[in-house]
């Protein structure tokens, strides 16, 4: 299989997990985008505290980050629900929106904390 494309991380930082998402371009028909969940491994620390999403996009086999958003942990899951990105970051169930890909803004808009019920 060719490799169409490459993205450098940051010192430290592992991907966990990529889906390919649609999202709306400026009013127009939804275009295609790669979003990865990432995780910075850091030292004495069992789960992670940092990640980011990364929004990326495939142009003449050249990959453009067109958003990202950096998260409180690890970024280990995410579907598309109703044109929306839901994400699991640790324990916590997150909203994150891309406006439109002209803006390239990503925001959370809610998360929902596991860890905060009680057992």
């Amino acid at each position: 299989m060719p490799v169409l494309g490459t993205l450098e991380l940051q010192s430290g930082e592992q991907p966990l997990c990529l889906k390919v998402l649609k999202f709306q371009v400026e009013d127009q028909l939804s275009e295609s985008f790669f979003v990865i969940g990432t995780a910075y491994e850091l030292p004495l620390e069992d789960v992670p505290s940092k990640g980011r999403i990364l929004v990326v996009q495939l142009r003449n086999k050249i990959l453009f980050t067109v958003a990202e958003l950096q998260v409180d942990g690890g970024l280990f899951a995410m579907t598309q629900i109703e044109g929306l990105m839901v994400a699991t970051v640790n324990s916590k169930v997150c909203k994150p929106s891309m406006k439109t890909y002209s803006r390239a803004d990503l925001s959370l808009l809610g998360a929902y904390n596991t860890d905060d019920e009680d057992q």
